[in-house]
């Protein structure tokens, strides 16, 4: 759809047509308001991030559009460090620690990690993708703990809400901003330029009124964010050593930053995850014969290693997505650190989808 309204536009901008490009610009506008209302919102106003409250025993994640029961751990001690483990006693135990937490599998488990100049955050957050009772929760907490315990790792269900690390928005100020821009659209109306007017009216009001919606939920990233563009690791076959040597890389650069935030969502994929990748890397065998392209062959090849694993040897399929926060010294050498164990991480324009997916809402 997009592609023919940008068709139109130019047709319409080379023949002279004026009316054609007027309503082409109107259709491309249409289509980009989402993002545009979201980019002038989180510049304006902030970020709406969802925030924790006591509900009963357990928390509610509160946002501007509605709630959902949770529960929350506190990763109080961690027994045994990379150090103290073999390649393949760390294997075994990371293993068993991802199973440990996957015991509900109609549920997302964001892990918050908050690196301080004292020490560590560890903050654990069980979102359920349906509302269930308190005692489901709580069941579902106990049974992650006592999971976790032999591992070496000891939790606690959290009482009182934890604060999400992000700071208070920007101020009301920048709304003016907004109201710029709204007055700017009419005028353009007034002198005639009724297309680029009509778009202006339109990016402002919703922005003011997403921003009054938002209101006391909006928060401001300090530093460098980044989220997670593409996981090629998934692709790759690594031995113990190897992972074992990723792993005191990593662990010895995290020891080395004094500040920042990551924050990590994973959940068991759905059975038709598979199947679908099974058809992509068909698909890209039928594209790479038809057009004789070797580097589509090489990525089916890998896709399908990947699908056979899962389907012949009962590897688990998990989506998993992530957020860093962090200053810009630490964010780079983090990027740097994580695109080596394949993970690749970039820079995002819409803050708040990222924010809300890694924290497991829609």
């Amino acid at each position: 759809m997009g592609g023919l309204v940008v068709a139109a536009l130019l047709l319409g901008i080379i023949t002279g047509n004026d009316l054609v490009t007027e309503l082409s610009l109107v259709l491309l506008g249409l289509l980009c308001t989402p993002a545009a209302v979201i980019l002038l919102t989180e510049l304006a106003y902030g970020i709406p991030v969802p925030t924790l409250r006591k509900r009963g025993e357990v928390l509610e994640l509160s946002t501007p559009f509605g709630s959902r029961r949770v529960v929350a751990l506190e990763i109080r001690d961690v027994r045994h460090g990379v150090m103290d483990l073999t390649p393949i006693r760390h294997y075994g135990v990371c293993k068993a620690f991802l199973e440990g937490l996957l015991v509900e599998p109609d549920a997302s488990y964001t892990l918050v990690y908050e690196k301080l100049k004292s020490g560590f955050k560890a903050i654990l957050l069980v979102v359920p993708k349906r509302d269930v009772s308190e005692r489901r929760l709580v069941s579902i907490a106990l049974n992650i703990i006592k999971q976790l315990r032999p591992l070496g790792i000891e939790a606690r269900v959290m009482t009182t809400p934890p604060t999400i690390p992000f700071h208070a928005g920007a101020s009301g100020y920048r709304l003016i901003l907004l109201l710029i821009l709204l007055l700017m659209g009419v005028l353009a109306i007034g002198r005639g330029a009724y297309s680029i007017g009509f778009l202006a009216v339109l990016y402002s009001s919703a922005s003011l009124t997403a921003s009054y919606i938002i209101r006391g939920y909006a928060r401001r990233v300090d530093g460098e964010m980044y989220v997670l563009k593409g996981n090629e690791s998934m692709y790759t076959e690594p031995s113990y050593e190897e992972l074992y040597s990723r792993a005191r890389w990593l662990f010895e650069l995290v020891n080395s930053l004094s500040s920042f935030t990551m924050i990590m969502r994973f959940e068991k994929a759905p059975a038709y995850v598979g199947v679908t990748l099974e058809r992509r890397a068909f698909s890209l065998y039928e594209r790479a014969t038809a057009f004789d392209k070797l580097s589509l062959m090489v990525r089916a090849d890998r896709i399908l290693k990947a699908v056979e694993r899962h389907f012949h040897r009962r590897e688990s399929l998990l989506l998993f997505s992530m957020l860093l926060i962090a200053p810009k010294r630490e964010a780079l050498a983090l990027r740097s650190a994580l695109d080596v164990a394949g993970l690749r991480m970039g820079r995002c324009l819409l803050r708040a989808p990222a924010v809300w997916s890694v924290l497991g809402l829609p």
